[in-house]
This record gives structure tokens, C-alpha cells and sequence, in this order.
């Protein structure tokens, strides 16, 4: 489960809802055909529920900028051309 904290509702919210699952990592060993690799299986009965609302992608607009600001974002203004 994966909640975030929406703003506009003054509460958290669910992205990735609860989803019982078995996740199998293994080596498979390499052969004629290709080098060795990891191989991750993912089984479920249930889906899986993924939430996305635009509070959501506000929110990872907002973190993205704050955590990897951009050349706009250095100064308040665009990269002048040249």
C-alpha cells in the first residue's frame, strides 16, 4: 500500500491500494542463446488498483521541481536561447 497526502482534501489517499502478491527473483543461468539475467515474477489472484487523480499528479509535479529543479527553475525565468 502506497498513500500520499492530498492537499486539497486535508488527508492521505491511497495510490496503490492493499494487493497481496508473491514476487519470485531468481538468476536464470545463461545458455547458447543468451548471457546469464534476473527474471522477477510477479503473481496475484487479486488486480492490483492504482489511483491516480490530479491532486496525485500535483503532488509529483510540486516533488519533482523541489528535488530536481530544472534550468527554469534556477532563477524564476526560461533559458534564453543562444
Amino acid at each position: 500500500m502506497a498513500d500520499y497526502y492530498n492537499r486539497q482534501l486535508s488527508g492521505w489517499e491511497p495510490f496503490v491500494e492493499r494487493w497481496p502478491a508473491r514476487v519470485h527473483w531468481f538468476t536464470e543461468p545463461a545458455n547458447q542463446m543468451h548471457p546469464s539475467r534476473q527474471i522477477v515474477k510477479v503473481t496475484a489472484k487479486e488486480r492490483l488498483y492504482v489511483n491516480i487523480t490530479a491532486s496525485l499528479i500535483a503532488v509529483f509535479q510540486t516533488t519533482k521541481r523541489a528535488w530536481f529543479p530544472g534550468p527554469e527553475d534556477q532563477d524564476g525565468r526560461s533559458p534564453q536561447p543562444g
